[in-house]
């Protein structure tokens, strides 16, 4: 698409030229039909010195001269010496106000016709007109244009001449000065743009670069307009030809900072230093010796237009998104130039070439504009759309890690307070322990010593019954500690095989009915079945046994009842015992905490003699067992006590 619409630009303004110069003739016959312009090209004759038309004779005849044409500057006494040029054209005897245009800078002038002076030499050099309109009468029209000092390093008319009617060149003179002139003062307005834009932009140095080089090339429209007369026109050849060549200094600044990547420094700073060192020769030289130094120049700016093309076409090689428009622009920019350079033809009525390679420029770097704003707008809206989900993103990913650590701040909350129970549990362990395991040794202790002392007598049983109880209860006490540290380490040893339950729990209940008796507790032992088998370890469910049985032992007033029941739930696949007493209940709040560690009821209804270890053990012994240990009770009713473990057929 860019080069579609780039190759239609380039045809339009190729067809532009010859569509506006079609309307006029060129021909060697210096005939005046009355209609269209007529270019004064073809023969001239070549006076030396101020001729006027009575004088014309052969000693002041130089020779034929094809106009437009170059003077060669071997013969120094054509050298600043005057020179005039003499024509004759038929004209149609109808017409009789009649104008004719010249180029710029041809220095000093005064135009005669059919003898009469039309335009004297200008007191003032800011009076010099570039349109001369005339009277006269046909059939044929005598012009005369002596040339005072005219220096140029060719010499001559270097620029045509166009006549006709005064209408139609007035017309055609304002034609030249909007087609000439405007496409310059948009260009400096288009740099003064630039410049604001820097303004706003500091890092984009291209845009100060172009924004100079517009300023100077509008400047130049301007400086080359009638404003600026009162300088001599070789200075004012010199300054305009010192400040293209600056033109160009800022034109490679802005080629070199938005392609920098395709550029060789050396050359580069090269190439600057040799620019400004040729425009400051050009400007402060006297003409003289600039014109024999100007093809030198001449060759410094086509090697650098050269460099400067070598570096776009590099950079349409990169693919740089600037890089087609650009050199298209430079293209026709720098073949304008190096065509005005070369040749000082005008084959475009509208003045100078570069006038139009200019207009060309400015289009393509407002259709760059374009294509980089597009980009630049496009990039912005993938650059929203993907903050926008970066956003997203980032606004789930600051819930997620909000909900992470509302989670760990509620897990620190919860480990903190279980390492506060465990602190309380510590400290209630170390009293319990003291309290427990001093109690004993106080009633060993006493009565030992009552025995020591013979205040009880050695042979009676009953005190070293209860000396040994004690040292029973001591016992349990130590197993209870040893066996909490080996569940905590897993360190617990576990002896599992088959073996049958109803003949296990029938030996357990009788080995407390005698206590039972004693405290006058009847114990009653149920079984629905005749024989059910586990895989279990028979200590360890003694164990449990015994500590379940001994609670409700302890917390069962005399008169009361203890059930051992023994079930199957074929459902399920579990045998059931239940150990039910006739107590004091358990309350409802207490419950939740029965089997944790060191945990004793407040009202002393739990565990009131040990540790609050006992039920911890029981309950990670029948986990151990793939069991369940569950408990149920109400207050002033009693509690029941239930543990599951896997059947087997």
């Amino acid at each position: 698409m860019k080069w579609r619409s780039a190759c239609l630009i380039c045809l339009f303004f190729m067809l532009f030229p010859y569509t506006l110069n079609a309307e006029e003739e060129h021909s060697d016959v210096a005939t005046y039909t009355g209609s269209d312009l007529l270019v004064l090209s073809g023969d001239w004759e070549l006076h030396l010195g101020d001729l006027h038309p009575s004088d014309v004779s052969d000693d002041t005849f130089i020779k034929n001269v094809s106009v437009p044409h170059r003077l060669s500057i071997s013969d120094p006494s054509l050298i600043g010496a005057p020179l005039s040029y003499r024509k004759v054209l038929d004209v149609h005897e109808s017409e009789r106000l009649f104008a004719i245009v010249l180029p710029d800078r041809i220095g000093h002038y005064q135009i005669w016709v059919n003898e009469t002076l039309v335009a004297p030499y200008p007191v003032d050099k800011r009076d010099t007109q570039r349109m001369i309109p005339f009277e006269a009468q046909g059939p044929s029209v005598e012009i005369v244009i002596n040339i005072s000092g005219y220096l140029d390093d060719s010499g001559g008319l270097i620029h045509t001449i166009r006549f006709g009617n005064n209408e139609e060149i007035t017309t055609y003179y304002l034609q030249q000065l909007i087609l000439s002139y405007v496409p310059l003062s948009a260009l400096l307005i288009i740099g003064v743009s630039y410049l604001i834009f820097f303004a706003f932009l500091p890092k984009l140095k291209q845009a100060m670069y172009y924004a100079i080089f517009c300023v100077i090339v509008g400047f130049l429209a301007i400086f080359q307009m009638d404003w600026f007369h009162m300088f001599a026109w070789h200075i004012e050849y010199r300054f305009v030809y010192g400040l293209c060549i600056l033109a160009h200094v800022w034109l490679l600044q802005y080629i070199i900072s938005d392609f920098a990547k395709y550029t060789n420094v050396l050359i580069d700073r090269l190439a600057i230093v040799t620019l400004f060192l040729c425009a400051f020769f050009i400007i402060m030289s006297p003409y003289q010796l600039f014109q024999y130094f100007h093809y030198l120049l001449l060759v410094t700016s086509l090697f650098l237009i050269v460099y400067s093309f070598v570096v776009l076409l590099r950079a349409l090689r990169g693919k740089h998104p600037n890089a087609v428009y650009n050199s298209i622009g430079f293209a026709m920019l720098y073949a304008a130039m190096i065509y005005e350079m070369v040749t000082y033809e005008d084959r475009f009525f509208i003045g100078s070439i570069v006038s139009l390679g200019v207009l060309f420029h400015i289009s393509m770097q407002i259709i760059n504009f374009v294509h980089a704003t597009h980009r630049s707008y496009t990039k912005i809206e993938e650059l929203t759309a993907e903050l926008s989900t970066l956003n997203v993103s980032m606004e789930k990913k600051v819930q997620e890690r909000t909900q992470e650590l509302d989670y760990k701040q509620n897990e620190l909350l919860r480990v903190n307070e279980e390492l506060s129970q465990l602190e309380n549990m510590r400290k209630r362990l170390v009293e319990n322990v003291t309290h427990e395991l001093g109690g004993p040794l106080t009633s060993i202790r006493g009565y030992v010593k009552g025995i020591k002392d013979g205040i009880f007598s050695r042979e009676s049983d009953r005190y070293i019954s209860i000396v040994y109880d004690k040292t029973l209860l001591l016992e349990r006490l130590l197993d209870d500690l040893h066996d909490i540290s080996g569940l905590e380490n897993g360190m617990l040893s576990m002896q599992f095989e088959k073996m049958e339950m109803i003949s296990l729990m029938n030996r357990l209940v009788i080995s407390y009915e005698d206590e039972m008796l004693e405290k006058q507790i009847q114990l009653q032992f149920f079984h629905h079945v005749e024989q059910a088998y586990c895989i279990a370890d028979a200590s360890r469910i003694e164990q449990v046994f015994t500590n379940l049985i001994t609670n409700a032992m302890k917390f069962s007033s005399p008169g009361s009842t203890i059930n051992v029941e023994v079930s199957v739930d074929s459902l399920h696949g579990t045998l059931i015992v239940s150990i039910c007493d006739e107590g004091e209940g358990i309350p409802n709040k207490e419950l939740p905490f029965v089997f944790e560690r060191f945990y004793q009821a407040d009202n002393g209804t739990l565990e009131s003699e040990g540790f609050g270890i006992g039920l911890s053990i029981c309950k990670q012994i029948i986990d151990q067992h793939n069991g369940q240990l569950l408990v149920e009770s109400q207050v002033g009713q009693g509690s029941v006590f239930t543990f599951r473990l896997p059947y087997e057929y």
